[in-house]
């Protein structure tokens, strides 16, 4: 309407200046001169530059009067988080102890506690001490375990590994024979036993030692070559 009745006063001002001479009369509203501003139907222009404010849980748009409105749209968020404007999806205030539970074991007993200093700025929770598993027993692999709401300990014979290449070590803490760290180990002289030293045995401590009755090799008829067992070839 607005547009039409533009239109007509043109018209009119323009047929009593020419005293009824023919005049074209453009009726392109730019042409016509439309008040900076509008649309051509008299509304308000699009909002410069769009409303997206980069906030997943708001509802943008452009307003009436050609600026922008950002409404916050709770339940986009988290059953227990809130939608906060330039900011987005937030943790709701606790009150209760409850509020503040993560659901998990191993993390602890959260609390709600507004006043303490290391409280959640936004939800006022304050982190539970992480549960720590530790026993007295080295050659145990400690965990805390989600599933079972506990601590695990677990026996794992490579943290008894001396590398003595005779002995077989594991992790056994209720062995009599176990020592501090829960490791029991036992000298195998099997091990040590080949052909070039047949009665080989095992020390704990050091390792295989050659025994009785092993295999000497002489050098050859000049005196100058060294000799050797070889266990492979089982030959000098």
């Amino acid at each position: 309407m607005m547009r039409q009745v533009h239109q007509l006063a043109v018209a009119a001002f323009v047929s009593a200046l020419v005293g009824g001479c023919s005049l074209l009369v453009s009726t392109d509203p730019d042409a016509l001169g439309e008040p900076p501003g509008t649309q051509a139907d008299g509304g308000p222009s699009v909002c410069a530059g769009g409303c997206d404010d980069g906030i997943d849980c708001t509802e943008d748009r452009c307003t009436g009067d050609g600026t922008c409105e950002h409404t916050p749209i709770h339940s986009t968020c988290g059953p227990t988080e809130l939608c906060v404007r330039d900011t987005g999806c937030v943790e709701k205030t606790c009150t209760t102890d409850t509020d503040c539970d993560d659901g998990l074991f191993c993390t602890g007993e959260e609390r709600c506690d507004r006043t303490h200093p290391d409280a959640n700025p936004n939800t006022g929770c304050v982190s539970g001490v992480a549960i720590e598993c530790q026993d007295s027993t080295g050659c145990t692999a400690d965990r805390c375990d989600e599933d079972a709401n506990a601590c695990t300990f677990e026996s794992d014979d490579t943290l008894c590994d001396d590398d003595i290449q005779c002995t077989i070590d594991r992790c056994d803490p209720e062995n009599p024979k176990a020592d501090k760290n829960g490791c029991v180990r036992q000298e195998d002289d099997a091990v040590c036993q080949n052909f070039c030293t047949p009665n080989g045995s095992c020390d704990g401590k050091k390792g295989c030692e050659s025994g009785p009755e092993a295999k000497t090799c002489e050098g050859g008829a000049s005196g100058c070559m060294m000799s050797a067992c070889d266990t492979t070839a089982m030959a000098c």
